[in-house]
């Protein structure tokens, strides 16, 4: 990923992918074009034509990335909720969702993945995560309640 992102980004270009990972679990803040491409090619792997990656503008946005990484069962969630610019960095809102134990699940394998733009402000990026168990199997499930604090 990176010698793409060097190989491809022009001169006096500026480059920045970090991660995070938690065993299969993954958070990528991706603030360049050349590997935003990269990283979109790989989330849409199993798909015959994933197409080019959306344009994005690194020098008003940075792309998130969140999964969950490959689960043997569905009934697995995850999503970027919010972003909150703070004085001394952005902080991302992740949720990890999923059904509750004794829910029927399908035997598939997946990989939740979600993947969104927020404000370049130029700060660092940390990520606040929760997770929820959706009763009753998750039917009728609502949207979860807003993790950003009220001002």
């Amino acid at each position: 990923l990176l010698s793409n992102a060097v190989k491809f980004t022009e001169d006096g270009g500026h480059i920045e992918v970090r991660l995070e990972r938690n065993g299969a679990e993954a958070r990528l803040v991706v603030r360049d074009s050349a590997a935003w491409e990269q990283v979109w090619r790989r989330a849409r792997a199993n798909i015959a034509r994933p197409g080019q990656a959306p344009g994005v503008d690194f020098s008003k946005a940075v792309v998130i990335v969140a999964t969950l990484g490959e689960r043997p069962v569905t009934g697995f969630w995850i999503s970027v909720d919010s972003s909150v610019s703070t004085t001394a960095h952005r902080i991302v809102y992740v949720t990890r969702s999923t059904i509750e134990r004794d829910c029927p699940r399908g035997q598939a394998l997946t990989r939740p993945i979600d993947i969104v733009t927020v404000a370049n402000d130029g700060l660092p990026i940390t990520f606040e995560e929760r997770e929820v168990i959706w009763p009753e199997c998750g039917f009728g499930r609502p949207s979860p309640p807003s993790l950003v604090p009220d001002p």
